[in-house]
């Protein structure tokens, strides 16, 4: 059996980018976010996190979190979601 690492490699790709989106922060980044982003959440980098989340202020109060954001590391910051 030929074994394909192109094909492999798109495979991977697809099934990570599945459950994520795109997204443009205020500081006119573009990158990726898990898929229940909204405009207006917040990048954090959290006290021990090896990277940056994605955070929802609560109705009650505090925050959620929505999941981790992918960034190039020369570029993560505070920042707030715009687009998605």
């Amino acid at each position: 059996m030929y074994w394909n690492p192109s094909a492999l490699y798109r495979t991977r790709i697809l099934v990570s980018c599945s459950i994520r989106r795109l997204l443009i922060t205020q500081k006119k980044y573009t990158e990726l976010c898990p898929f229940s982003t909204k405009g207006g959440d917040e990048i954090w980098l959290l006290a021990g996190a090896r990277v940056p989340s994605v955070l929802r202020r609560a109705p009650e109060g505090g925050y959620i979190m929505s999941g981790e954001y992918f960034a190039d590391k020369k570029q993560v910051s505070f920042d707030t979601v715009v687009l998605r």
